[in-house]
């Protein structure tokens, strides 16, 4: 039922998603918000206590330190110059554009209640988490298909 579900949401996604559909379609199509309905209050509740966990008091020096570092991992390789915030910010916006009136690339964050601020923080976390982990799984599933059609 949930992967029927699952290629059904992607077809009917293909030519876009409503606004006010969006967030819900996005985090069903990531793989972050369980198809069964039943569940998604709990799920998110869980992972959205697990994020503030495992973000209360973080040193933000080995963040600092982390940022300049992988640039330098290897100059050659575009993925390693990709800013992380520039895979995040399309997931961020369309989260945020469902608690605001006004356009998401204009609004000062700053405004919004911290509760809110950290919802949307969370699920955009976990959602390019999921994201990460599908092109993973993608790429290391291609590899390994290359390297056994082309053995020798």
């Amino acid at each position: 039922m949930a992967i029927a579900l699952s290629v059904a949401l992607r077809s009917l996604s293909w030519s876009g998603i409503p606004e006010e559909m969006r967030m819900m379609a996005w985090q069903l199509l990531l793989g972050y918000l369980p198809c069964n309905s039943s569940r998604r209050e709990i799920t998110l509740a869980r992972k959205r206590k697990e994020y503030a966990r495992g973000t209360a008091g973080l040193d933000q020096a080995p963040w600092h330190q982390i940022h300049i570092d992988i640039p330098r991992t290897n100059p050659g390789i575009p993925l390693y110059q990709y800013e992380a915030t520039q895979l995040v910010t399309p997931i961020f916006e369309v989260f945020l554009s469902a608690y605001i009136d006004e356009d998401p690339e204009q609004y000062d964050v700053g405004k919004l209640d911290k509760e809110i601020l950290d919802v949307i923080e969370a699920d955009s976390f976990w959602c390019l988490s999921k994201l990460l982990d599908g092109i993973q799984t993608t790429t290391r599933l291609h590899s390994q298909a290359f390297r056994g059609k082309y053995r020798h």
